[in-house]
């Protein structure tokens, strides 16, 4: 399913909703998610904390791309594990987001990974965990 809009930039919170319930229909017991805004909803507040406390699947979120401390979510729920990136030596990647709420943190410069149609050297939190 296809959650943000053309432009990869903007989604609504429902689209990310649905795609994580039918994730667990379909047997996830762990989640990624990839993305992340500056607020989150009431209702996505309880439905996150339901989904890990009482179904029991992990959800695992970047912590963001803004490079500099904030709170991104889902990331930054108190039920989701954030990733932050870091270089290869262990310092935070000047284009991470990073927060109290930042459980782990992983190599995200210069990670070298593929695409559709070819294979490349990335950056950023997505390529963390």
């Amino acid at each position: 399913r296809k959650l943000l809009g053309r432009d990869q930039s903007k989604g609504f919170e429902s689209n990310l909703i649905d795609a994580i319930e039918q994730c667990i229909a379909a047997g996830a017991k762990i989640i990624n998610v990839s993305l992340g805004g500056n607020q989150m909803s009431e209702a996505s507040r309880k439905f996150y904390s339901r989904v890990v406390r009482e179904i029991g699947v992990m959800i695992v979120a970047a912590a963001g791309n803004q490079g500099r401390r904030i709170h991104q979510y889902p990331a930054s729920h108190p039920d989701v594990i954030s990733v932050a990136a870091v270089y290869s030596w262990g310092r935070y990647w000047d284009g991470s987001s990073y927060s109290d709420q930042v459980e782990l943190a992983a190599p995200g410069h210069k990670i070298l990974s593929t695409t559709t149609t070819f294979a490349a050297i990335s950056v950023g939190t997505n390529f963390s965990h």
